[in-house]
């Protein structure tokens, strides 16, 4: 029995996702995301949260779509502003533990 030519047609593998291709479509990304990310980390004074935003960076790179270059800015900007709200609550929450046991301090030397 013939295999039918629309089949054999249907389940060709993508020429986008060959291993050859996908080297450098990933460089091309990785690169792209560097140009995102280079203007966010040079308003960061914080080595960590750099470091925090780096990998966020990275996690959204990992959403590799069908269409990366269309995602990839804006799936960038959600995880780096989500990264940028839990720093600011996390510096919150040290502030406060900080400002709370210089008070109870101050108290208890008064």
């Amino acid at each position: 029995m013939l295999a039918d030519p629309v089949l054999e047609r249907r389940f060709e593998p993508n020429p986008l996702l060959l291993t050859s291709r996908r080297g450098a479509l990933e460089a091309q990304l990785e690169q792209l995301k560097e140009r995102l990310l280079e203007p966010i980390l040079n308003s960061v004074e914080s080595a960590a949260l750099a470091q925090e935003l780096r990998r966020v960076a990275n996690e959204a790179l990992a959403w590799f779509t069908v269409c990366p270059i269309l995602v990839l800015p804006t799936l960038l900007e959600e995880k780096v502003r989500s990264a940028l709200e839990w720093w600011e609550r996390q510096e919150s929450i040290r502030h406060r533990e900080t400002g709370g046991s210089e008070t109870a301090q101050t108290t208890a030397s008064a």
